[in-house]
């Protein structure tokens, strides 16, 4: 039986293997994908059954890989339409970045936000600027090509602060010890509103990385509030909606009969 000369070309079954994780084009991962099966101990027809191949093609491969090396079984483009040119490429990627940026950026007071790009605008765009038609699924290739993906979008608060939320964190810790070990009772205070915020929705962006859209930050008057308590020692939560959330209604809240008869160390 025809074995996979690996040693030639000085690789072992692991190279063979990390090849059809890596190569670049799909039909070079499945080339080096089937080598490593037989390599490893399958046969050339266990391999072709598997990927609905022909045991010849498999076999092709391994008689191309034994006589001429790794680059008998790169993928190489002979046809068919070419990719988009660079500058066209490097455009989509211009405009896509630019409104990921806008999109996390504070909204301004009385201005609309700007639409996100989807695959149908920007085959307009591309239409619109350079004069050349092509297809969503051409975009969203050479979107990918690029780094970008199409996403969920989480939505970023502009008035957070990560440098105080961790400082807190960090002096909690001897607060909860001590309400796990019943010396008192720990109770989290917290409002919730229900208002019309920024629309999430999805968008393209940078692979790897949270796409995030500014909040708009409504005020209490487009708002319907609730007020949550947590419990901590007993792991309950209480749950009083309210028309406003103020200094009045959160006293009352923290007023509750049930409440008011715990020796309470601290609200959060």
């Amino acid at each position: 039986m025809l074995q996979v000369d690996h040693q030639r070309w000085g690789q072992t079954v692991a190279d063979l293997r990390d090849l059809a994780l890596s190569a670049a084009h799909p039909r070079s991962r499945e080339r080096f994908l089937a080598l490593h099966e037989i390599a490893d101990g399958s046969c050339a027809t266990t391999v072709a059954e598997r990927t609905g191949r022909r045991a010849q093609t498999v076999m092709g491969w391994l008689r191309a890989y034994n006589e001429h090396g790794l680059a008998a079984l790169t993928y190489q483009r002979t046809g068919g339409r070419p990719p988009l040119c660079p500058d066209i490429a490097a455009a989509l990627g211009e405009q896509v970045r630019a409104a990921e940026c806008q999109a996390a950026s504070p909204p301004v007071a009385g201005a609309e936000g700007k639409p996100r790009w989807t695959l149908r605008r920007l085959v307009g765009f591309v239409q619109e600027q350079f004069g050349r038609r092509f297809s969503r699924e051409t975009i969203r290739r050479a979107l990918h090509r690029l780094k970008l993906s199409w996403k969920k979008a989480h939505k970023l608060l502009g008035r957070a602060e990560p440098e105080k939320r961790q400082a807190f964190v960090a002096q909690i810790g001897s607060v909860l010890d001590g309400a796990r070990d019943e010396r008192h009772h720990v109770v989290y205070l917290d409002e919730a509103h229900i208002h019309q915020d920024v629309d999430l929705g999805y968008g393209w962006g940078e692979r790897g990385r949270r796409f995030q859209v500014a909040s708009s930050s409504p005020g209490l008057k487009a708002k319907v509030s609730f007020y949550g308590l947590y419990l901590y020692n007993e792991g309950q939560v209480r749950i009083w909606p309210y028309d406003r959330a103020d200094g009045d209604n959160t006293i009352g809240v923290l007023h509750e009969p049930e409440q008011a008869k715990r020796r309470v160390l601290g609200v959060f």
